[in-house]
């Protein structure tokens, strides 16, 4: 298994829509794993994943992306908050399950990929 080092330098070496698609990769699957129910720590190291790919893209992006990277880094601390709160995944969850398929799309259409297609 690979530390967040080696990590990083393998997300880094993708252009920036790649990682972006990574980005959003990540959240469709959190919502999946929302939805589905499963284990809270799952759930978590997700949240965890895109942070990370969050973070290690936004000072490669122009400042209106950067600030929308901004913006999900926030919702996802807000939502490992909750969920790391209520222990499980509860109704509480359904928003934010909702929230990542919203963020999902949106990382899509900003990533540019959607127009490659």
């Amino acid at each position: 298994m690979m530390d967040l080092q080696e990590l990083k330098q393998h997300f880094v070496r993708d252009n920036v829509a790649r990682r972006l698609g990574n980005l959003a990769s990540t959240l469709h699957r959190l919502a999946d794993f929302i939805e589905i129910r499963r284990p809270t720590d799952s759930v978590i190291a997700l949240i965890d994943e895109a942070a990370r790919f969050a973070e290690w893209t936004r000072d490669d992006v122009d400042p209106e992306r950067a600030g929308l990277l901004d913006e999900l880094l926030e919702d996802l601390v807000h939502w490992r908050t909750l969920i790391s709160a209520e222990g499980s995944l509860s109704d509480a969850s359904i928003e934010v399950e909702g929230r990542a398929r919203d963020w999902t799309n949106r990382i899509i259409d900003v990533s540019g990929l959607s127009a490659e297609v």
